[in-house]
């Protein structure tokens, strides 16, 4: 399954509540990027781009993508290793792995979080979080999310189970529309171990 959106659109959150209720696990995602004061613990492996780049060309990553600068991923190892734990991977991912998802040997259940105002959702959400972006992230945030958009949207809703824009919808309805659209029944709580 995969939770797929730009940032701020309420990946983590819809993410959090699904494993809470459900059998799921995320796999260890990587990324090149430095760590932000508010990445949850344990969620992101960092690692050089160069590393990055040398994963990709071993083919160790189930999914991967890459402006050329930022590089993320979840390794094919990482999901092997998840999946002794649970029935079902969450992985979160953005539009630039439609393809990549399309394509996999497993199904994948695509849930889309987005914006109807892609630009005024994410500066919303960066300038009311804790993140402390500077102007100029914001402004790299908000034109790769709007190129992504352009690029790879129609295909993307095209592969959706569901498409939220979490700029008009609650965290709950969003939540309900997730879980039905994944058909996760919304009764039936994660089982004890």
């Amino acid at each position: 399954m995969s939770i797929m959106g730009p940032s701020g659109s309420g990946k983590t959150t819809l993410t959090d509540n699904l494993i809470l209720n459900h059998d799921i696990i995320v796999p260890r995602h990587v990324t090149t990027r430095e760590a932000r004061r508010d990445d949850k613990p344990g969620f992101y492996r960092y690692i050089e781009y160069l590393e990055f780049l040398k994963l990709v060309n071993n083919q160790q990553f189930l999914i991967a993508s890459s402006d050329g600068i930022r590089g993320y991923g979840v390794l094919k190892n990482d999901c092997f290793n998840a999946f002794e734990n649970a029935d079902t991977l969450l992985i979160n991912s953005s539009y630039k792995d439609i393809l990549q998802l399309k394509h996999l040997e497993i199904p994948v259940r695509l849930v889309v979080l987005t914006f109807q105002d892609i630009e005024k959702g994410i500066r919303e959400r960066i300038v009311n979080s804790s993140r402390n972006h500077n102007a100029s992230d914001i402004r790299y945030r908000v034109e790769s999310a709007l190129e992504d958009h352009e690029k790879y949207f129609n295909e993307v809703s095209q592969f959706s189970l569901a498409t939220i824009y979490t700029d008009v919808s609650n965290k709950e309805e969003t939540y309900r529309v997730a879980e039905e659209a994944i058909g996760f029944e919304p009764n039936v709580r994660k089982r004890v171990k």
